[in-house]
């Protein structure tokens, strides 16, 4: 019986279940070699409806088998102890059809057919025990290629679709051995006419010195079992490389875990607002502010200790600017970017303190190297804004080339405003400092103590009021919501009465 068993055909594909039919035609024709191999049809043998029909349990099948049996005095002794053997792959068997890893066919009844051939390797052996001995020997050899299939099926998720068909292959190959081996019990009694039954049968092994080599010095088994190890070991490659992914999948998870529970401890002890306004996106206007980055801007960045001032009415779009500021730099893999927006409406990003504690978390959080940090500073008690200054100099020290960006300074209150500016002349005077490579872009109205500031700071300033670009982005502004047709609000509109609007905002707006 020859241990490649694989059809031509059994790569063909039907239109209704393609898998099935590639499987149903796996064992149609290993059905076929055991038919001409052995000479029995082994589903039309007396016993084998029964089998099949008792194939719900693992103890069931051995039962029958074994009832089978029984009216062999040798059976009592040896067969029984080859039945044990064949109960774990039985075993296998059953986990594997449990799995819903064949499918159901009307075709053919796949794995069970293992239940009837080792029905028939008993039946074969005569009551013989040197036979039964080998038979032990071979299936202790089988249950030791399949024995993981068990460990395979037990979790939860299934394997692999590459491991289960390397296990319905290897299910295949144990029916072929079995079938080979059973052609081999029942050639044993009549390789000599002149020895018979038991006598011949013991003569026979008796010139061949060792009774295992009754089948297993057959070229034939040994082809067939070589096969089967092979399975074996294409099943163990393929169940170390899934083992490997879910391993890498599940230390993504734990780092991810790790690192969040980390990120959020950090969060909790330095109390950050969010950096990003509730209005974020009314901030920002898609296509705006091209303008914004020409030579000037690139040379403010390009600029150690370079301090950007963007100043204006207010509601004259500075805002909208710094989101598009904001948006940009996030992009550059050049630059470490932190950012914050002040808010009126917000008490906790009304003062510097929620400014440091926020440019703290941001910074210390966006490398390994500042995670560190800020985990080995961690304490038990909430720090001032004068005790986080030195962690935020620190992290600046090794984050790189690095920008700041604050909106809206004016939304600080001005009876707090004396401690911010008093910070952003600290971080303009960090230029001088070797070890930190920051440059700085504010915005807010010029308020006297603002103006004050900055303009011996600023080594770049803007007065959007004024910038003939940032007057057309208003124009284009006004235009888009007025005569856009889906724009609902002023769908229906006169257009003349929408001409009037648009002149009278483009005129009058100022700048806002």
């Amino acid at each position: 019986m020859s241990s490649q068993t694989t059809p031509a055909s059994a790569t063909e594909r039907s239109d209704d279940d393609p898998a099935q039919s590639d499987f149903d035609s796996l064992w149609n024709e290993a059905l076929r070699c055991y038919k001409e191999e052995t000479g029995k049809d082994l589903l039309k043998l007396p016993f084998a409806k029964e089998l099949l029909s008792r194939s719900g349990t693992t103890d069931k099948v051995i039962q029958y088998i074994d009832e089978q049996n029984k009216s062999f005095e040798a059976f009592r002794t040896s067969g029984r102890k080859a039945l044990d053997v064949a109960k774990p792959i039985v075993h296998a068997v059953h986990l594997f059809i449990d799995a819903g890893a064949e499918g159901a066919s009307n075709v053919t009844p796949g794995g069970k057919t293992i239940f009837v051939a080792i029905g028939a390797l008993l039946q074969a052996a005569k009551g013989v025990s040197a036979l039964y001995d080998a038979i032990e020997l071979l299936l202790k050899r089988i249950g030791a290629c399949i024995a993981r299939i068990q460990i395979y099926l037990a979790p939860s998720s299934p394997p692999s679709p590459a491991l289960m068909d390397v296990l319905r292959m290897s299910l295949v190959q144990v029916f072929i051995v079995l079938g080979i081996v059973t052609k081999f019990c029942d050639k044993a009694g009549d390789k000599d006419p002149k020895l018979t039954g038991k006598k011949g049968v013991k003569a026979m092994m008796q010139r061949m010195k060792d009774y295992s080599r009754v089948f297993l010095g057959e070229t034939d088994v040994e082809e067939a079992l070589k096969e089967l190890e092979e399975l074996t070991e294409e099943e163990k490659l393929i169940a170390a490389a899934d083992t490997n992914a879910v391993v890498r999948q599940v230390r993504r998870k734990v780092d991810y875990m790790y690192h969040k529970t980390v990120i959020d401890d950090l969060r909790m002890w330095l109390d950050p607002p969010s950096p990003t306004p509730i209005n974020y996106e009314g901030k920002r206007l898609a296509g705006s502010c091209g303008w914004f980055f020409d030579d000037k801007l690139e040379g403010w960045k390009a600029q150690k200790g370079g301090m950007y001032w963007v100043y204006g009415h207010a509601g004259a779009g500075k805002s909208i600017i710094c989101s598009s500021v904001v948006d940009v730099l996030r992009k550059d893999p050049e630059l470490l970017l932190a950012y914050f927006y002040f808010d009126e409406g917000d008490p906790k990003k009304q003062d510097h303190r929620g400014l440091v504690s926020s440019l703290v978390f941001q910074l210390g959080t966006s490398s390994e190297k500042g995670l560190d940090y800020l985990k080995g500073q961690r304490s038990l008690r909430s720090l001032s804004c004068d005790e986080l200054l030195p962690l935020l100099y620190q992290l600046l020290s090794f984050s790189g080339p690095a920008v700041i960006v604050i909106d809206a300074l004016d939304e600080c209150p001005e009876r707090t405003r004396v401690g911010l500016l008093k910070l952003i002349k600290h971080l303009h005077t960090l230029r001088s400092n070797d070890a930190i490579d920051l440059r700085v872009l504010v915005t807010g109205r010029p308020e006297n103590d603002i103006q004050n500031c900055l303009s011996s700071l600023a080594t770049h300033t803007l007065n959007v009021n004024v910038a003939r670009e940032h007057t057309e982005d208003i124009r284009n502004y006004i235009s888009t919501q007025l005569f856009d047709p889906e724009s609902e609000f002023f769908s229906k509109w006169d257009k003349h009465v929408k001409w009037i609007v648009f002149d009278t905002l483009n005129e009058r707006s100022n700048g806002m």
